[in-house]
């Protein structure tokens, strides 16, 4: 099993409701591909919105195997639910692990 995480810190040039508008757009994207393939376990968008934390949103999704997770990775779907992040990301975090 590999678990496949995800953090985004978004640019402060949006105003507060944009950010959050941009998160929701993000995760609704994100629950509507999670059945785009055999395999996929969990797919979870977390938005945070306690100022004790330094990233804005954070991607919490499971996969059967690695090549599950390359699949989705360049998978067009996939691509295209995230497309709203371009440019709209300061920082990007990734940790993929198995267990």
């Amino acid at each position: 099993m590999i678990r496949h995480i995800v953090m985004w810190k978004i640019k402060e040039d949006l105003t507060p409701f944009e950010k959050k508008q941009l998160m929701l757009e993000f995760r609704q994207n994100m629950h509507d591909i999670s059945d785009i393939l055999p395999g996929i376990n969990k797919i979870e968008v977390i938005i945070n919105e306690l100022n004790s934390s330094n990233m804005d949103m954070m991607l919490i999704s499971e996969f059967e195997t690695k090549a599950v997770l390359d699949e989705y990775q360049q998978h067009p779907k996939h691509k295209s639910a995230t497309k709203c992040l371009s440019n709209m990301v300061e920082i990007r975090s990734c940790v993929d692990y198995e267990y």
